[in-house]
């Protein structure tokens, strides 16, 4: 019954929550916590994506395969957690990152389909970037794993970033604020946060032109209307 009655209870408010979900994460992720403190903080955000199919799409299915999907990489994330190169966790990484792609593409299609300015639109869009920041965060993480990637920070050569610095880092490209700091020393880690960065720019660029063509769009129906029944 729960399930039945969920989505018609929650879909006035799906995105404006799965946008705390997110944001909650964010804040939370780069506080000084400890190492156990901080496994939970990133089981919280695997949770978060297994209950975020459901919320916004309204489907069991969806549900269901999620929490499976999900399992199996919290499963992986506590046996493995001190074998990060084993095959078990890359495949565990590729599913979580298969999942936030999934919600990334959810997103956008409702964001180029809105008709109208609304709250949804701007929560479903605010969200859709942070998610694009986690995702290319994972992909650093992934690729730092197997030596894909190495960075340079403060005149250290090849260090290894942590999931709080790897998010950050991730943040920065896709903002294309460019801080500087933290720097990828391999040629795929340049190419992928330059490619973050052109996708950052051109998410604001898309999300920022489709809320002036609606507003545009409501104020010649508007002024339409008013001149029809002026006549």
């Amino acid at each position: 019954k729960l399930l039945n009655i969920m989505p018609e209870t929650l879909k006035k408010y799906k995105y404006r929550i799965f946008f705390g979900f997110l944001l909650l994460f964010l804040i939370i992720q780069p506080l000084p916590l400890s190492k156990t403190a901080q496994y939970v903080v990133n089981q919280y955000l695997i949770l978060t994506l297994a209950v975020s199919p459901y919320l916004l799409t309204g489907s069991r299915k969806a549900l269901i395969l999620s929490f499976l999907a999900a399992f199996y990489v919290l499963l992986c994330d506590y046996i493995f957690q001190y074998d990060p190169a084993s095959v078990e966790r890359m495949i565990s990484g590729i599913i979580a990152l298969l999942i936030i792609v999934g919600l990334i593409l959810y997103v956008l299609y409702h964001v180029i389909h809105y008709e109208i300015v609304s709250e949804d639109l701007i929560y479903s869009g605010l969200s859709g970037f942070f998610l694009l920041a986690i995702a290319f965060s994972l992909i650093f993480e992934e690729c730092q794993v197997f030596r894909l990637i190495t960075f340079e920070a403060n005149g250290q050569k090849e260090i290894i970033l942590n999931s709080q610095e790897m998010l950050y880092f991730s943040l920065s490209c896709l903002s294309t604020l460019g801080i500087g700091d933290i720097i990828p020393s391999t040629l795929i880690g340049k190419r992928l946060a330059v490619l973050e960065s052109s996708i950052g720019a051109l998410y604001v660029a898309v999300f920022i032109g489709r809320l002036v063509a609606l507003c545009v769009s409501i104020s010649q129906n508007t002024r339409k209307d008013s001149n029809f029944h002026a006549k």
